[in-house]
């Protein structure tokens, strides 16, 4: 949605007479790279990606778009909107009736009214408040990154750049034989079997994706500022409990 709305007013900026000529007047505009012989509407840079939290070079990006005179939009990892069926986000091998996912039929997934409630906790908190939350956020977020080296049998998926902290957990009947070729897909079910676990149990829920090569991993995500480190290292000790003999 953020992504559209962007095209909207960048299409706008780049031509104005848009409003009294009709977009059918304009160019051939390319939204892609690969689109050859349209013209360049607009640059969409990601601030913090789904998964992985990561960020784009945008002091970088900003400088070319600067020099050619396109408009820059940069996508929130709060903000971003997901794709229909989007693997991250809707995994088919969840133990349940996934049909139950009915987020994948709305343009913002569950959330509803981002804006609207940014401004009231702001209002709430104040400038202040929110730094606060936000500095509280990377510290567990370090605590966690600490753990998870330190623990046997948790592996990092990438360093973090953001909140967003991915591991993989490998039980001990498959340590020592990554260079198996039927590792990474046991590795991938181990995940899933861990959530159906934590779910039925009652304890905690955590999300698991795959990502492009990358077999299913947990992505562990800290917004919340009543979380403390006992809460972190139970997080990780449910884990440990729950895939031990997976």
């Amino acid at each position: 949605m953020s992504n559209t709305l962007a095209m909207n007013v960048a299409r706008f900026r780049r031509f104005p007479e848009s409003r009294s000529r009709g977009n059918w007047d304009l160019p051939r505009l390319g939204l892609f790279a690969s689109q050859e012989g349209s013209e360049p509407l607009f640059v969409c840079a990601t601030s913090g990606t789904t998964v992985l939290g990561a960020f784009d070079p945008l002091d970088a990006i900003a400088d070319v778009c600067a020099r050619h005179g396109l408009w820059l939009h940069v996508d929130g990892l709060l903000q971003r909107c997901h794709g229909v069926g989007a693997p991250y986000l809707f995994q088919r091998d969840k133990f349940y009736d996934v049909s139950l996912d009915t987020g994948d039929k709305s343009p913002q997934c569950g959330r509803r009214a981002d804006g609207l409630k940014l401004w009231i906790l702001w209002k709430a908190v104040g400038s202040q408040g929110l730094a606060r939350r936000v500095e509280r956020a990377f510290a567990a977020t370090r605590y966690l990154l600490e753990q998870v080296k330190r623990r046997e049998g948790f592996q990092l998926v990438i360093e973090p750049e953001f909140i967003n902290l991915c591991f993989w957990f490998i039980p001990p009947s498959l340590r020592g034989k990554d260079s198996s070729p039927e590792f990474w897909d046991k590795l991938g079910k181990v995940a899933p079997a861990i959530k159906e676990k934590m779910i039925r149990r009652g304890s905690m829920m955590v999300a698991y994706q795959p990502h492009g090569s990358q077999v299913n991993f947990f992505r562990q995500v800290i917004t919340n500022p009543a979380v403390t480190r006992q809460d972190l290292d139970f997080f990780l000790d449910e884990i440990q409990e729950l895939g031990w003999d997976l």
